[in-house]
C-alpha cells in the first residue's frame, strides 16, 4: 500500500491578500490496494484526515478507481461447432462507515471475449481446434461520493488518519457450449482519492499604525540632522 500521498496543494499557491478574507482550495491524500488474487478483504484503505489548521472544511469528495485483469481458457467437449464467451467478473466494494451519503461504493469491473470453438478435437489441451487459452482480460470502473453533512465533515476532520475498507468477489464463467471446461486466474485492485475542498483564512497584512509612523519619521529626521551636524564639525 502507499499511504498518505499528497497529490494537490492549496488551488492558487501561496495566498497573499491584505485583511482576514478566505479563499476556497483543496487538497488530497490517496491509498491503493495492489492488484491481488481474488477474492480479498476486508482491507483496509487509509487516508490523513484534514487539518483544520488550514482553514474551515466544507465539502469532502471520495473516489474509488477499481481494476480486474486475468486469463482465461476454455475446451468445448461438444460433438459440433460452439461459439463460447469467457467473462472474468469482480464485485469491488467500499465500506463508508455509514456517511450520510451511503454506506458503500459498489463497482462491477469484468471484460469478456468471444471464442469460436470447433467440435471436440480428442484432446483437453485448451488448444487445436476446439480449444483456447489463456486469454488476457482486464477492465475497470469507478465510483465516487460527495458530502457536506456537519456529522460527515467533523468524521474526517483531526490530525490522525481515516480508514475504509474494500473488499473484491470474483465471479468469472464462461458459456455458449453444453459442454465445457473453463480455467480462470484473476486478480482486482483499487485506489482512494480524499479531495477536502475548504476555506483558506489568510493571516491579515501587518499595517503600522499612524503613531508609529510618526515616530518613524522623527526618528528618520534625526538622523539627518546628526549627519549633517558632523559634515560641519
Amino acid at each position: 500500500m502507499t499511504l498518505n500521498k499528497i497529490t494537490a496543494a492549496l488551488s492558487g499557491g501561496v495566498l497573499l491578500l491584505a485583511g482576514a478574507s478566505a479563499q476556497a482550495a483543496f487538497v488530497e491524500f490517496t491509498d491503493s490496494i495492489a492488484t491481488t488474487t481474488t477474492d480479498w478483504g476486508p482491507t483496509a484503505l487509509t487516508v490523513s484526515q484534514f487539518d483544520s489548521s488550514l482553514g474551515t472544511l466544507s465539502q469532502v469528495e471520495l473516489f474509488f478507481d477499481t481494476s480486474v485483469g486475468g486469463q482465461a481458457s476454455a475446451e468445448s467437449l461438444n460433438t459440433g461447432p460452439a461459439t463460447v464467451t469467457l467473462n472474468i467478473f469482480a464485485d469491488i466494494s467500499l465500506d463508508l462507515n455509514n456517511l450520510s451519503v451511503a454506506d458503500v461504493i459498489l463497482t462491477d469491473v469484468g471484460d469478456s471475449s468471444m471464442q469460436n470453438l470447433a467440435s471436440f478435437d480428442g484432446t483437453i489441451d485448451f488448444g487445436g481446434t476446439s480449444g483456447v487459452g489463456p486469454i488476457s482480460l482486464f477492465g475497470t470502473d469507478s465510483g465516487s461520493r460527495s458530502t457536506m453533512n456537519a456529522a460527515d465533515l467533523a468524521l474526517f476532520t483531526g490530525l490522525g488518519t481515516i480508514s475504509f475498507d474494500a473488499v473484491a468477489n470474483g465471479a468469472s464463467s464462461g458459456s455458449g457450449a453444453g459442454n465445457l471446461i473453463t480455467q480462470f486466474a484473476t486478480d482486482a485492485g483499487a485506489d482512494l482519492r480524499v479531495r477536502y475542498t475548504f476555506d483558506a483564512v489568510t493571516p491579515p497584512t501587518v499595517v503600522p499604525e499612524p503613531t508609529s509612523l510618526l515616530l518613524m519619521g522623527l526618528g528618520l529626521l534625526g538622523m539627518l540632522g546628526l549627519g549633517r551636524k558632523k559634515l560641519k564639525s
